[in-house]
């Protein structure tokens, strides 16, 4: 349903406001790459969102951590798990890791 609600934000919209705006980084991958970030991981990462779309996501990721990484991704697809939260970190565009909390869903 993407009904307009009073103040004239249809479901849709006042979603991606919220995505948009989230101060946590969001973001959607399909077949290990991104096809959506949002503006808090962009800038988690040292980079434009824009620049992540398309990209591998275990790319992201320490290369000691990408293994697990794409397992966890792989039991989500294959609906061994429905959530998966952990500790770990990210690389920035610069090199540096970024600690970080992750929560992975299917949807």
């Amino acid at each position: 349903m993407n009904r307009p609600d009073p103040a004239g934000f249809s479901l849709e919209d006042a979603c991606r406001i919220f995505v948009d705006t989230a101060e946590d980084g969001v973001a959607l991958i399909r077949d290990g790459r991104f096809v959506f970030t949002n503006a808090a991981l962009a800038r988690i990462l040292g980079v434009p969102a824009a620049a992540l779309v398309g990209s591998k996501v275990e790319a992201a990721f320490p290369s000691t951590r990408r293994t697990e990484i794409r397992m966890n991704l792989e039991r989500l697809v294959a609906g061994e798990e429905t959530r998966i939260q952990s500790e770990s970190a990210l690389t920035r565009h610069d090199g540096v890791e970024a600690p970080v909390q992750i929560g992975r869903a299917h949807v």
